[in-house]
């Protein structure tokens, strides 16, 4: 869905130059889907002209890495939260 908005969604750090345009971010309650809050984030990289979403590093426990749209979630203060890096790419 999100590359049909014209942002790609990307769950490790890009190999490609970049910039950081916003650092967006979506929340909910406990059982609010990932998507519908990853969602509001396309939403607001879209507005701040980014062509892709990277997820913004969290610590998770025991040191595992999240993968697939999992690395854009984490909890705070009990609630679901998503955070990410709304990216141009620059360069060539």
């Amino acid at each position: 869905f999100a590359i049909l908005r014209g942002i790609e969604l990307l769950t490790t750090e890009p190999t490609r130059p970049y910039e950081v345009v916003a650092n967006v971010q979506g929340s909910g309650g406990r059982h609010t889907a990932k998507e519908t809050m990853i969602n509001s984030m396309i939403d607001a990289a879209q507005r701040a002209g980014a062509r892709a979403l990277i997820p913004v590093e969290t610590n998770v426990k025991g040191g595992a890495k999240s993968s697939g749209l999992d690395a854009f979630v984490h909890f705070e203060n009990d609630r679901r939260v998503t955070k990410g890096r709304a990216i141009q790419w620059t360069g060539n």
